[in-house]
């Protein structure tokens, strides 16, 4: 899985950090899994995930981005699904189950979103920045 270039916002650290989760979700697709890559992979994403958020919400904030409630909403929302996966793995454990449940979210997650919420928010967010 790798970053559309029509992904690219035009903000370093948004892209940066975009990039951070395409890696790690291509890691995920090219290796074959295993429960120890898999937690690695969740761990990584957990991560990226919180920073990521951090930096888009404070951007949004501090250039009055019109929709940062709605936006931020779909980071929680995000953040609550993937929790519950995280959990859903800790307590069940590795299985075909699990990685297809996981690869399903994620790529519908990132494309719905990026698509439909981070391009517009970069595109406000280049006018006020650039």
């Amino acid at each position: 899985m790798t970053m559309d270039k029509k992904l690219i916002t035009g903000i370093k650290d948004i892209d940066e950090q975009h990039e951070s989760l395409f890696l790690a979700m291509d890691l995920f697709e090219k290796q074959t899994p295993t429960k120890d890559l898999l937690w690695d992979i969740l761990l990584d994403i957990e991560r990226y995930s919180k920073l990521h958020f951090e930096t888009e919400e404070a951007y949004m904030f501090k250039y009055a981005y019109p929709l940062l409630e709605e936006h931020t909403k779909e980071h929680a929302n995000f953040s609550k699904t993937f929790e519950e996966l995280k959990l859903g793995f800790e307590e069940s454990g590795f299985s075909d189950d699990f990685i297809e449940k996981f690869k399903t979210f994620m790529m519908t997650w990132l494309s719905n979103h990026y698509q439909h919420c981070d391009v517009h928010m970069a595109n406000f967010l280049r006018e006020k920045m650039f």
